[in-house]
């Protein structure tokens, strides 16, 4: 990585990521009669541990969640509503890349 300050090669949108870096999700929120936020997203990681976030609006009627990947693999995800409606699933790989990861103090 030449720029670490591009936000295309650390935010990956598509079905693959590079570990230690950060991978989006987004997809559009079309039902007003049952609310999508606040938005949960649940993230089974190779090993088999899970890990959660809070997705967001963006204000386009888009909402979007992220999570840091740190473990090379199929990551696969699960979008619910705080009903616990599922909203859309999917999955992606992780590989190997020259991130440096979250910044260490």
């Amino acid at each position: 990585m030449s720029d670490p300050s591009n936000r295309e090669s650390i935010i990956s949108t598509h079905n693959s990521a590079q570990l230690r870096g950060c991978h989006e999700i987004s997809f559009s929120s079309n039902n007003p009669d049952c609310p999508d936020l606040p938005l949960i997203v649940a993230y089974t990681l190779p090993s088999g541990a899970i890990k959660t976030t809070r997705g967001f609006a963006t204000g386009d009627g888009s909402m979007k969640a992220r999570c840091y990947v740190n473990e090379e693999g199929v990551w696969s995800w699960e979008a619910k509503n705080l009903e616990g409606r599922c909203l859309e699933t999917g999955t992606f790989h992780a590989s190997p890349s020259n991130l440096p990861g979250k910044l260490k103090i």
